[in-house]
């Protein structure tokens, strides 16, 4: 069942390395990022996930972060998938994107926050994921940032549990 759906993704993948709302038409960048963050979650999983297929998505995304600059929501989400991928590798577009969300931080609301938070620990920003840096005071520390990113992210205990950790 599992292979069955993956193939079906790849069925839409659209020729500029997008996925759209449908098999035909335009690539639209929200669903790129939610597809790109499933596969992600597949490959975090164990399941066989086209490398070709998430380096097509992944440079849709990239090609187009900055362009949604004045949209944090949406280049927050577009960032968040993109650190699931592959979070060492952080490029100018998603440095750019950072940033732009960085110097937003008091004017985003509490979602867009938590995206931020997630993709700049999983990028190694950790100087930007601290609570007393948020307006409001959401706390993006252990307790909410570490236990959410992809396994592949965290280290484990020497009891085999997650501890919440980069690895």
């Amino acid at each position: 069942m599992v292979a069955k759906g993956t193939q079906k993704l790849y069925g839409y993948q659209h020729g500029d390395g997008g996925w759209g709302w449908w098999k035909e038409g335009e690539s639209d960048p929200w669903m790129t990022a939610y597809v790109v963050w499933g596969l992600a979650i597949a490959d975090d999983a164990g399941i066989d996930v086209k490398d070709e297929v998430l380096r097509r998505g992944v440079e849709f995304l990239r090609a187009r972060l900055v362009e949604f600059e004045a949209s944090p929501d949406m280049q927050s989400f577009m960032l968040f998938a993109l650190a699931s991928v592959d979070p060492r590798r952080l490029d100018k577009t998603e440095a750019a994107a950072l940033d732009n969300l960085w110097e937003a931080r008091d004017r985003i609301d509490a979602y867009t926050r938590a995206l931020f938070a997630l993709s700049a620990h999983a990028f190694g920003q950790s100087e930007r994921d601290r609570r007393e840096d948020f307006a409001g005071g959401y706390d993006f520390g252990e307790a909410f940032v570490e236990p959410f990113l992809p396994p592949r992210k965290r280290r484990e205990g020497t009891d085999g549990q997650t501890v919440g950790r980069l690895r």
